[in-house]
Parts: structure tokens; sequence; C-alpha cells
């Protein structure tokens, strides 16, 4: 692995691999904890509307640039950082690593595109609220870190999202997506040399006037954070229990408290008595300190028994009344978008009239599959169930015969084996999971 920082402070790093497969992604200091002065939820909408336009590129070409050579283009917020990031074949890495630095140099924040994209962010919201497994965490971090930029929820609130304006949007990227912010990694199976100088082009050709920076760290807000010990339960009537036990604890760079603390949690096993972790990596980890078995379950998310019965959910009630005029029901179970091969999905529906093809999901921002709506509209036995909160989604994996879902779903900021989730969930029924790159395909 090679590492640096350029001359006007992008630091990067490259390592070579084995796969035809190129990564590549850009990373800015420039998340949650850095909105002080600026409207909650603005690091996490300007992540949303750098996708709509830059000087060059339209909304539609930005889009569509990865997509037509099989590659993928994505974004996320969290409260320390916006990431760009790039999936592609590595004879496209050079065009990815453009499109990342064009997106975070020159965006334009058209303001009838604000205006669409609002909307968009305000219903993610909700969906988020209408989610226990995700409100639990937010409600969790809202009052371990009172006080502090670390409580604010990363998505805003839907009266901050109303306020935001292209000018705040120009002014937030314009003080925060600086050089000196920036780091730059590559995962190609290219001479490690060869990503360095291709990295180094890409910061002398978007930074090209960024005076010399002396090496140092971006400077974190720094509030002190009060002690803050509580208990709290929420009731809410669906389908899933949530828990979520946790406090500070000392960076990974401080190995001294680091181990004093765990040294503590050690303490917490032994008087548990049940332990649940939400990866398989965890769950040995945490194997090495305690006797009783580490229980594997997705972000602590376990079946509630008093539950309101799924037939009062709509979603249930709909594929029910139609999968009863076939003999088979297939369900996907993710993000709509223009990786969705249509063509595909077109031929086998219309081979396989006895089966009805259900599609769980919302659509990926900017992503309207016009052919896949078409099929929605116009195919008898396909039809669309728009996204459900994750408390509902247990009850409708039950009504299908065989699952797809794409690779990612769970591997990012779910957490988690997708697989050995939906295999419990559906009691080891057929699963077909989705390349990541190229088309999601039954």
């Amino acid at each position: 692995m090679i590492s640096g920082t350029t001359s006007c402070g992008i630091k990067y790093a490259v390592r070579r691999s084995g796969s035809a497969v190129a990564y590549c992604s850009l990373g800015i200091s420039a998340g949650t904890r850095y909105e002080d002065g600026f409207s909650s939820g603005i690091a996490h909408f300007t992540e949303h509307t750098l996708f709509r336009g830059t000087g060059r590129k339209s909304a539609s070409v930005i889009n569509s640039y990865l997509d037509r050579l099989g590659g993928e283009l994505n974004a996320y917020t969290t409260k320390e950082e916006i990431v760009l990031h790039a999936t592609v074949l590595k004879e496209d890495l050079r065009k990815a690593g453009a499109l990342l630095m064009e997106l975070a140099t020159d965006p334009k924040f058209p303001e009838d595109d604000i205006a669409t994209e609002r909307g968009v962010v305000i219903d993610e919201i909700k969906s988020y609220r209408d989610s226990p497994s995700d409100d639990v965490y937010d409600r969790f971090e809202e009052m371990l870190f009172r006080g502090h930029a670390l409580s604010m929820p990363i998505l805003g609130t839907p009266e901050s999202v109303r306020g935001i304006t292209s000018d705040e949007l120009h002014r937030f990227v314009g003080e925060k997506f600086r050089p000196e912010r920036m780091a730059f990694t590559v995962v190609a199976d290219i001479d490690e040399k060869k990503m360095e100088a291709l990295i180094l082009r890409l910061a002398e050709k978007f930074f090209p006037d960024a005076p010399a920076v002396v090496p140092g760290g971006v400077a974190v807000p720094s509030r002190a954070m009060l002690e803050n010990v509580f208990s709290e339960t929420i009731v809410r009537k669906n389908h899933e229990a949530n828990a979520v036990i946790g406090g500070y604890a000392p960076s990974l760079y401080e190995e001294k408290e680091r181990m004093a603390a765990l040294d503590g949690y050690k303490n917490v096993f032994k008087c548990a008595d049940i332990i649940s972790a939400n990866s398989q990596q965890t769950c040995e980890y945490m194997q090495q300190y305690v006797e009783k078995k580490i229980i594997l379950v997705k972000n602590g998310v376990f079946p509630n028994n008093s539950a309101d019965n799924p037939l009062s959910i709509e979603a249930v009630q709909h594929i029910r009344k139609e999968k009863k005029k076939y003999r088979n029901c297939v369900g996907y179970i993710g993000k709509l978008g223009l990786r969705l091969d249509a063509d595909l999905i077109d031929s086998v529906s219309e081979k396989c009239p006895d089966t009805l093809f259900v599609f769980v999901g919302g659509y990926l921002k900017g992503q309207i599959n016009k052919k896949l709506l078409n099929l929605f509209e116009n195919r008898v036995n396909v039809i669309h169930i728009d996204a459900v909160p994750s408390a509902y989604v247990y009850p409708i994996l039950d009504e299908f015969d065989i699952l797809s879902i794409p690779h990612s779903v769970g591997k990012n900021e779910n957490g988690g084996d997708p697989l050995k989730l939906y295999q419990y969930l559906t009691r080891n029924k057929p699963i077909i999971t989705t390349p990541i790159l190229g088309v999601d395909e039954f």
C-alpha cells in the first residue's frame, strides 16, 4: 500500500488487489458534527444535491456516466464525513476518479432541483422515524451526546431542511470542501505507483491554485460533553423489539484507555443473561472474553410476538390478494434503480405467467427506471410495493416462495449478514443474491 498527501493537502492511500473491479472513494471531513453555523442536516442535503448537476454535466449525464460502463456511483453521510464512492472496471478508474472530484469541486445546486430534493429528504426523515431499528439509534445518540454537535440527526428535521437554500449550500461547500479536508482512496488491480500518479494528476487538475498545505489535522469542533446517564423505554406496536446499551469509549488510537474500557465491558458480559452482536467478526471477538454463546442478531433486532397481526398491514394484504391467482410468488427486496434490468424482468415474467413477481423498495435518487414503471403498470404478474418500515418487512418475507436481494443489502450502513438474516426470516426458503456490479437479476 502507498499513502501520502498531495501538495494541496489531499490525503490518499492506494492498494493493489487481484480483482478486475476497481473501487475509489473521496471522503470529506464535512459530516454532521461540522454543521455549526448552518442549517441542521445540510451535510446530508449537500450529499443528495451534488448529483443534481455540475458546471459541465447535467443530472442525467451524472447518473448514467458510470452506469453505462457497468459501474456504480453513490454517496453517504455520517456524523464525521461525506463520502462519494464509485465501483467500476479497472479500465475506467480514471473516469470514476475524475467524476468524484468534479462533483466535489463544481456543484451547481439549481434552485428548482433543491425544491424537489427537499421533498425527497423530508420523506426520508419520516421513513426513518417510522423504522424502529433506525430511530432507536438516533434517539440514543441524541440523549448520549446531549448538548454536543454529535447529538444532531444526520438527516436534520423537516423544519431545518425546508430552510436550506442554494446560497447556503454553496457557502457550506466553499467552506468545508477544501483539499486539506479530503482523503482519496483506491483499491484496484493496477500498479500502485500508477494509481498514486493518477491521484496526483487529479489533485493538480481540480485544485490548480490551492496553496501548499502544511501537514496537520482538520480542526474538530470541541464542546464538552455531559456525563449523561439515562434509561428510557418507548412503547410501540410493531414487529420488533429494539434495545441499545452503550456509552463513551476511548479512541482506537488510545491503546491504554481502550483496553481499560474493554475490561469494564468484560464485567458487563459476565452479568448478562443474553449477549448479541450484529456481525460475525464482533461475535468472534467477544467470544474470547465470555463463556456464554454470543447470538448473531442484526442490529440487536428481535421479533416481537406481541405486535399487531401482520394481516393488518396493507402491503401483506395486497400481496396475499394477488398471489392467490398464481402458483408461485417471487419477491425482490431492495432499492429500485437503473441497474435493475427491466428487459430481463420483462422476459422472465412473460415466460412465467403462473408466477407473481413482487418488488418491495423505493427508488434510488435520480434513477427512475421507466421500463420497470411500465411493467408495474401493464404486466399483471409484476407488482410494486413501496418502501416499508423495517418493522413490517418480516411478515412480507413470509409471503415469498423465493426471495431475491442485492449483495449489498445490510453490508453497509445496516450491518449484519443479509443472507443469513433473510434465511432466518424466510425459514430457509430459496434465496438469490444479485451482483453489485452489472444488473440486479432474478
